[in-house]
């Protein structure tokens, strides 16, 4: 009983719950209890939204973000990575277009040249002095929050 095996001197079961194979948490197993029957929305897409959708949220949750007197509730149910993605976008500007920086074919086909990164410097001291005036107009640009966006 209590849904113990019982064994024989070989350790093979022989009796008990575990025997019975038509029988389940003491109920018989029958065609329509012992199958579920599929549902279509156990398959489909569980998060998903439609562009339009998206900017609109995007517009409001901007919109929010800003009023100091609201917050917002379940964040971890929300796509923040959506949002922080355009943000920087917005803040970025127009980012260099892939293409227009390498082609397609040198990038992707079986013949591509991209086996090491490329720099722009011919010499090391050309590249030296590259990253001293980076350097430099990086730090006459400190006063500046990188943090805050601007709109």
């Amino acid at each position: 009983r209590g849904g113990k095996a019982i064994r024989n001197k070989k350790g093979e079961v022989v009796g008990g719950d575990l025997i019975m194979k038509t029988r389940a948490g003491g109920q018989e197993i029958t065609a329509a209890t012992g199958r579920i029957a599929p549902n279509r929305k156990w398959f489909g897409n569980t998060r998903t939204v439609d562009p339009k959708e998206l900017d609109k949220f995007r517009d409001e949750m901007r919109v929010k973000a800003a009023d100091p007197y609201s917050i917002i509730l379940r964040r971890k149910k929300l796509p923040m990575g959506l949002l922080v993605e355009s943000n920087k976008a917005l803040a970025d500007g127009a980012k260099a277009q892939l293409l227009e920086v390498e082609s397609f074919d040198d990038t992707f086909n079986a013949k591509r040249q991209r086996k090491r990164p490329k720099i722009e410097a011919n010499s090391l001291d050309s590249l030296v002095a590259a990253a001293g005036e980076a350097g430099s107009k990086y730090a006459q640009d400190s006063s500046r929050d990188r943090d805050v966006l601007v709109e």
